[in-house]
């Protein structure tokens, strides 16, 4: 039904302006989100029920990059889009990280979230805004979402913080932090940096987080003036009898297996090898599936407990100690890198050694 809605929150000095009931009916939720000249439009569709033997949440989140956005038309040899960009493949993790812990446990069903860029005035930044339009599409969805979240980014110059700076700004910052959370926590942060301080970057993350609250709160607002029932599909629940079982059976042999010094190959090796043995003792009354599910819950309780008990990483079992590794950072600067690029690729690329 078309029936537009609009709503505003402020982000830093800037106002932010979501639309729903306009676009995309068809679409479980559906917003265009604006701020300066840049707007796109992000949808939420899921489906009515899971895929048999889907044993995650299959959630895909798609950038779908528009030249005309930016008063552009493909011409010469590619005269359509194609494959999606690095920066586009980056924008879909970036959306997708602060999303995925609030689906509820169990959930399986098939999602998608589709951001479609309708304008860029190349001075307002689309992932902010593809960041906040995913939780509200998602937030007035009939989606099972414990959301919303909120994003911004924070930048530092000459001893100022930024909140939600242009491109311009962040140019000339010494900081590109991009925050996402709750109202209630920090989720997701994402840095690039001159080296600034820790107590830089931890001003920045407290002030980012206060800044989103406004943009969480009207998505609140959206949720109770706009949003749908929620569906709330069909849990997979692992029978707890069987997670016990599995527990009791793996448990020590696994607890043996973290703290063996084998190699990638032969860890996984083993891994396999003692998952076709519990199986064959649980016997052919318990489903293949299940089973390898309890499995890798217990393992991964097995790896946490043995970094919390003893600081030893499953990978680092020949060497005790942590902190008796460094990070050599090999940033090479050239024209093509400004020193905020460089310094995150440094940290990327950064080689261990003893």
């Amino acid at each position: 039904m078309y029936d537009p809605r609009q709503f505003t929150a402020k982000l830093g000095d800037e106002e932010i302006i979501v639309e729903t009931g306009r676009l995309a009916f068809q679409a479980g939720g559906a917003v265009t989100v604006r701020h300066g000249d840049s707007m796109v439009l992000v949808t939420a569709t899921a489906a009515k029920e899971p895929r048999p033997g889907v044993d995650f949440l299959p959630l895909t989140v798609d950038v779908e990059e528009r030249r005309a956005s930016a008063g552009k038309i493909p011409g010469g040899f590619f005269k359509r889009e194609g494959r999606p960009s690095t920066e586009a493949i980056l924008l879909c993790r970036l959306i997708d990280r602060p999303l995925r812990p609030l689906f509820p446990e169990g959930y399986r069903n098939d999602l998608q979230v589709v951001v479609t860029p309708l304008s860029a005035d190349t001075e307002h930044h689309l992932d902010i805004i593809s960041m906040i339009g995913a939780s509200a599409a998602l937030s007035i969805s009939d989606i099972p979402f414990d959301g919303p979240i909120g994003a911004v980014r924070v930048g530092y110059a000459d001893g100022q913080y930024l909140i939600h700076p242009s491109s311009a700004q962040i140019a000339a910052s010494e900081l590109d932090l991009i925050l996402a959370g709750t109202e209630d926590s920090v989720s997701m942060i994402e840095v690039g940096a001159n080296e600034v301080s820790e107590d830089i970057l931890l001003e920045a993350m407290r002030r980012g987080h206060a800044a989103i609250q406004d943009v969480i709160a009207m998505q609140k607002r959206m949720a109770a003036s706009v949003g749908k029932p929620k569906n709330a599909g069909v849990r997979v629940v692992l029978d707890p009898e069987l997670l016990d079982r599995v527990d009791s059976l793996a448990r020590q042999r696994l607890e043996e297996l973290v703290a063996a010094s084998l190699s990638r190959e032969e860890r996984r090796q083993a891994e396999d090898e003692l998952l076709a043995k519990v199986i064959e003792e649980l016997g052919d009354e318990v489903d293949k599936g299940d089973a390898k599910e309890a499995f890798e819950i217990v393992f991964k309780k097995a790896m946490r407990r043995r970094i919390l008990n003893t600081g030893i990483r499953i990978d680092l079992a020949a060497n005790p100690s942590l902190s008796k590794y460094k990070f050599v950072i090999d940033a090479i600067m050239t024209d093509a890198l400004d020193e905020n690029r460089a310094f995150a690729l440094g940290l990327a690329f950064g080689a261990p050694i003893q």
